[in-house]
């Protein structure tokens, strides 16, 4: 589906309630469990000028969100999170579910699996090479 001004508008609606419940659960970030986060494009598969869809988001502490914008996959291929896409999409179908009270221990569960991923030494060896 072709993203026209139209769908980038209904997109961003959707966009900022995922947001706002994203927010609300505790312990968000996917890197580091930090609960101040911003929601990170997941870039490399849409062109610079052009945001990625809501779906294609993962909650990210702002230091890491600025390193994943400036190394697209290869930051979450550094850390040893092996498909951040799939897991953008699956947590985006949770927030869908429109059960937004049970979803959230769901979605909590699932942000902790993603977390599980991150290879500590390799985050701190990534960080510390800025």
């Amino acid at each position: 589906m072709k993203r026209n001004a139209t769908r980038r508008r209904q997109e961003h609606a959707l966009f900022a309630g995922y947001r706002e419940w994203l927010g609300a659960l505790p312990a968000t970030c996917v890197v580091s469990g930090q609960p101040a986060v911003d929601l990170a494009h997941i870039r490399n598969h849409t062109g610079a000028a052009m945001k990625p869809p809501p779906w294609h988001c993962l909650p990210m502490a702002r230091e890491y969100h600025d390193r994943q914008e400036t190394m697209g996959l290869e930051f979450f291929t550094a850390i040893g999170i092996a498909n951040p896409i799939r897991e953008a999409e699956e947590l985006f179908a949770i927030y869908n579910t429109r059960d937004l009270i049970s979803a959230a221990e769901w979605a909590s569960a699932r942000l902790l699996a993603i977390r599980a991923q991150v290879v500590p030494e390799k985050l701190q060896l990534l960080m510390e090479g800025e």
